[in-house]
């Protein structure tokens, strides 16, 4: 086990760092995705496919670790009174009620809204932490973008740009 993490450290790691620029948070996430992979490699059936499979864990452990932070962020983000209360209520409001619309559409979208407007990802990183193709990461924003309006519009949020 020791030779696989020295050997895909570097890869895993990468991934990681997408998830989080804090060096603590990115070792923290290394030792349950080795924690994962020793648990779950006699599921792997086909060993040509570890580096892949070890990808996969590692973008949904990145994935858990943002729902997570959001979570934690959008509960830490009550506003301190001042004359603009309203508007930093409205302002809180108007994020959980995009954050609850988002996390009801299907993964494939939900993610790479997720990374750009959260995470602040170029989209060649997002394409990068997905292992997915430039073009595919547009095309999944696009959409993505273009379901969350209607799902807004529906909550009488018509006057939000995304």
């Amino acid at each position: 086990m020791e030779v696989l993490m020295r050997r895909f450290y570097p890869y895993v790691y990468r991934i990681l760092s997408r998830f989080s620029r804090k060096e603590a948070d990115v070792e923290e996430l290394m030792q349950d995705i080795w924690v994962k992979v020793f648990d779950n490699i006699k599921k792997l059936k086909e060993i040509e496919k570890f580096k892949s499979w070890l990808g996969r864990i590692a973008y949904h452990t990145g994935i858990t670790y943002l729902r997570k932070a959001s979570k934690e962020k959008a509960l830490s983000d009550i506003p301190e009174p001042s004359v603009d209360v309203w508007d930093q209520v409205f302002s809180r409001d108007l994020y959980r009620l995009i954050w609850q619309e988002l996390k009801t559409l299907k993964e494939k979208y939900q993610m790479p809204v997720i990374l750009l407007f959260f995470e602040k990802m170029s989209y060649q990183e997002i394409a990068l932490v997905m292992d997915t193709k430039l073009n595919t990461v547009k095309s999944l924003i696009k959409r993505g973008k273009e379901l969350l309006k209607e799902r807004l519009k529906a909550k009488g949020v018509e006057e939000w740009n995304i």
